[in-house]
């Protein structure tokens, strides 16, 4: 009888353990701390870097809180979905229990960049990153309910896992780099004109002519110096005057001192005078 007691207490001593370790709080685990590339120096000048930092915030639909080229601050703070929280951060992770659970809620991330020149062809990229979470700790109303009690609310800090920080010094590091444009070339002084030689054929020697302001050498003397059905006018070889439009039709398209004759403007000749 004794030992059946005996047993008894013990059955009792192992079932409250066993309740007690099984039906407690829900706990909450710290995370992990990862190994983290924040800055890199890029091979490429600050202007260039600058523009493809921009873009990224542009293409992944990330607002910008403070844009600063003067300083190189880029910064931005806004919420992450579960999916983007646990491909960026490590938040911890809770567990539950028979007594309650623990829930990570609201994740949200800021973070900064400091971009710096270092000379003409190489700038300095700095990646900050911020995350935190919110964690809830749950209780069920009573043992034999399924509804819970929000016990506690904190917000915790997260570990960043690197890969937003690799993402953005990858995409500066790749993206294609603009051509800097060429100065344009000075334009050169451009010579005075010429002062022409002359300005009518008077003022040219040994039988020279005035042509664009310089005395030259007749192209011809007589139309034997042209090439055939060409004729010399005035020292150049033109084209005979048949061959050519008509200068006039009537006299009315001459000047008024002359008169139109077979095609030629020529000088009125006097009438002649009656015979006494």
């Amino acid at each position: 009888m004794k030992r059946r007691r005996l047993t008894s207490a013990m059955l009792i001593i192992v079932a409250a353990t066993t309740i007690e370790v099984g039906c407690g709080e829900a706990v909450y685990n710290t995370p992990v701390v990862y190994p983290v590339e924040k800055e890199r120096t890029i091979d490429k000048p600050f202007d260039a870097v600058w523009q493809s930092a921009v873009e990224w915030f542009a293409t992944h639909n990330t607002p910008i809180k403070t844009l600063d080229k003067a300083s190189g601050l880029i910064s931005t703070e806004y919420s992450l979905s579960m999916a983007e929280a646990a491909a960026h951060m490590d938040c911890g992770s809770g567990d539950s229990s028979f007594m309650g659970k623990v829930e990570l809620e609201k994740p949200a991330g800021n973070f900064n960049m400091v971009i710096k020149k270092q000379d003409e062809s190489s700038t300095k990229v700095s990646v900050n990153v911020f995350f935190a979470c919110t964690v809830n700790k749950y209780r069920y109303e009573n043992l034999l309910s399924t509804e819970y009690i929000l016990l506690s609310s904190e917000k915790v800090d997260c570990g960043s896992k690197g890969t937003l920080e690799k993402e953005l010094l990858d995409h500066i590091a790749l993206a294609p780099q603009l051509s800097q444009p060429r100065p344009e070339p000075k334009a050169r002084a451009q010579a005075p004109p010429a002062q022409a030689q002359c300005v009518s054929d008077d003022e040219c020697r040994a039988g020279r002519l005035c042509r664009g302001g310089t005395c030259v050498y007749p192209q011809c003397a007589k139309d034997i110096d042209c090439p055939p059905n060409d004729v010399c006018d005035k020292g150049t070889c033109v084209a005979p005057r048949t061959s050519r439009a008509p200068a006039c039709s009537k006299d009315t398209d001459c000047p008024e001192d002359q008169v139109c004759e077979q095609g030629t403007c020529e000088a009125a000749r006097p009438s002649p005078l009656p015979p006494p």
